[in-house]
């Protein structure tokens, strides 16, 4: 899930449709003969597969990438969102297509999901011009879980994360909630607690549970009782009275059973189990609310 503070640019954007349209009309006559698929054709690609809604073991998981640039949004009272071209996506030295032979590409500001097949793993993404724009470590896609990468920083900076969400490290009941600092202008953030609530106490209520997180930090924790009690404020001497900023997920009174956007456990949503919040941008000094979150996923 992604929240703005107001004037929302589009969530989801249309992906080109660049195809290879050889290869399908070539596997279309070899059907009858052969029942080609576009990666016997053409081997440098991997093929996969949207998300389903299906916990049963099928030697997938989900690998879900956010995309997110320091130069996303300009610097105004009222930001502007800009359209800037999107990244191939390469699994393993292999462009990542759909199964139509669709090129998979993730446009700065987004999210893009889909099924990999279980093992280990490393994700590059090319900028318009086909280079390397940044590889990550290695990481582990599991059976019928999800894989989260964060993809953040500059045009020639990016820095990547991985986040396995492995039920089996929680106890029964419990939420893991993460909180990732990609703020755009890299200031520092703290997660706080708020005792009734982040809609009904002031700010000044609020006590820190971790930080303060540099640019660039993750900070994690766990518990069975988070509801709306958390956020994130900006974290830093100059800031006057920050406000204390809701996190997407932690809206309901009652994490469990809740299907809220931003929770992942399987694939088939058994249950939510982590709740990933990334903070890109707040509104800064010229606007009515300086530290008021303006995008976070």
């Amino acid at each position: 899930m992604r929240s703005f503070h107001h004037l929302p640019p589009p969530r989801w954007r249309p992906m080109p449709s660049n195809q290879f349209p050889s290869l399908a009309c070539t596997c279309a006559a070899l059907a009858a003969l052969a029942g080609c698929t576009t990666q016997d054709l053409h081997p440098d690609v991997m093929v996969v597969s949207p998300m389903v809604d299906s916990s049963s073991p099928t030697g997938k998981g989900v690998l879900q990438i956010y995309v997110i640039r320091d130069d996303e949004f300009s610097q105004d009272a009222s930001p502007v969102f800009r359209d800037l071209p999107p990244y191939q996506l390469m699994i393993d030295g292999r462009l990542v297509v759909w199964e139509d032979g669709t090129y998979l590409r993730a446009f700065p500001g987004s999210m893009v999901g889909f099924q990999v097949a279980a093992g280990q793993h490393a994700l590059t993404l090319l900028d318009d011009g086909g280079a390397v724009a940044v590889t990550t470590p290695p990481f582990e896609i599991r059976d019928s879980l999800f894989t989260e990468v964060a993809v953040f920083g500059g045009p020639s900076t990016l820095r990547t994360i991985s986040m396995l969400d492995d039920p089996s490290v929680l106890p029964a009941g419990a939420l893991r909630l993460r909180l990732l600092n990609a703020l755009d202008q890299h200031q520092s953030i703290e997660l706080v607690r708020c005792p009734n609530g982040t809609a009904n106490d002031p700010p000044s209520a609020c006590v820190p549970a971790g930080g303060p997180l540099v640019y660039g930090a993750l900070f994690e924790l766990d518990s069975t009782d988070f509801a709306d009690r958390m956020g994130w404020r900006l974290s830093a001497p100059d800031v006057v009275d920050p406000v204390v900023n809701l996190i997407p997920g932690l809206e309901t009174p009652s994490i469990a059973g809740s299907g809220t956007g931003g929770m992942t456990g399987g694939v088939g949503g058994t249950g939510p189990r982590f709740v990933t919040s990334i903070p890109e941008h707040v509104l800064g000094p010229a606007s009515f609310c300086p530290s008021c979150s303006y995008a976070q996923f």
